[in-house]
């Protein structure tokens, strides 16, 4: 099997998270995650023509709330002394099999890039460093490299809707993986 990617995948979550939660989705993340981050600004939620929210892609927030969410994710799921989300779902996030590794080498889309695999809704670098980003649609990105103790976010507006094959975000992400390593001193 290879790797493809699918936005349909996250809205499934999102009505699972809903479903099981019973509360909203949008209720759900402000409750249970958003407070705990004491994010700065309300996020918002673009929803469907059915005012479903669109998981998806449709989650908007300011620069340094999505870099709060991505210094908990480093943390392990701490934020501030308070447990958001467990740490052992994040540290399943970077135990990637050898199998992961082939499904991402073996789609013709993936291959120039840098991913090592994809896995828990998370693009991974390299999972021995806890490097890895979230990405969404024209390029927006959380880079995380854990062993860096580095965190960045920024937004886009990059063209086309994804980021696999496009030269203007390899050449942030480079961009990005090269400033960690040199803050820290640490190896490409």
């Amino acid at each position: 099997d290879n790797f493809d990617y699918n936005s349909s995948n996250a809205d499934v979550l999102g009505w699972l998270i809903a479903r099981i939660s019973g509360l909203p989705f949008q209720d759900y993340v402000q409750r249970h995650i958003w407070a705990k981050l004491g994010a700065e600004h309300d996020a918002y939620i673009a929803v469907d023509r059915a005012y479903m929210p669109a998981v998806t892609g449709g989650m908007n927030s300011t620069l340094r709330d999505a870099l709060r969410f991505g210094i908990m994710i480093k943390d392990r799921g701490m934020f501030n002394g308070q447990k958001v989300i467990p740490a052992s779902w994040i540290d399943q996030t970077l135990k990637v099999s050898e199998q992961l590794k082939i499904n991402m080498r073996n789609n013709s889309k993936y291959q120039a890039d840098p991913w090592q695999a994809y896995h828990n809704m998370w693009w991974i670098l390299d999972a021995d460093k806890g490097e890895y980003c979230a990405v969404g649609i024209h390029g927006q990105v959380i880079y995380i490299n854990r062993k860096a103790d580095t965190v960045m976010a920024w937004f886009s507006s990059q063209p086309g809707a994804s980021s696999a094959g496009n030269l203007d975000f390899r050449l942030k992400l480079a961009a990005a993986r090269q400033l960690a390593a040199s803050l820290h001193n640490l190896d490409d």
